[in-house]
């Protein structure tokens, strides 16, 4: 388990951080996190901390198999691994939400260009 937890966090971001960020995400605290919570959350962590290699990291968090994408499989997962349930639906609107390309997965370009229209917004 340790073992998945430092590939997960990419051995840098501490458990209790991403539990923080992922619980504050649930403004409604309904149990669910719906896109707008996602964007309003990471809209706030981005503002903050938008360099490239702060968006890179925060790509990696999602990026579970070093693929260089982050697939749906990737944020269900995340999402287990912290007890949350989002729900499918939302976890694929989250992708239709950055798939520019339309295959199914986010690049860190498109990651990258979510988190700097967030920003923007």
């Amino acid at each position: 388990r340790d073992r998945y937890q430092r590939r997960v966090h990419g051995g840098d971001q501490p458990r209790d951080e991403i539990e923080k960020m992922i619980k504050s995400i649930d403004t409604d605290e309904n149990g669910l996190i719906e896109y707008p919570e996602f964007e309003k959350m990471m809209k706030a962590k981005m503002s903050t901390k938008d360099s490239p290699e702060e968006i890179l990291k925060a790509f990696q968090l999602f990026d579970m198999d070093h693929t260089g994408k982050v697939s749906f499989s990737n944020l269900k997962a995340v999402a287990k691994m912290l007890g949350e349930n989002p729900g499918e639906d939302v976890l694929h609107e989250m992708i239709a939400e950055a798939d520019e390309d339309r295959d199914g997965e986010i690049s860190f370009q498109e990651f990258k260009n979510v988190m700097l229209q967030m920003k923007g917004k």
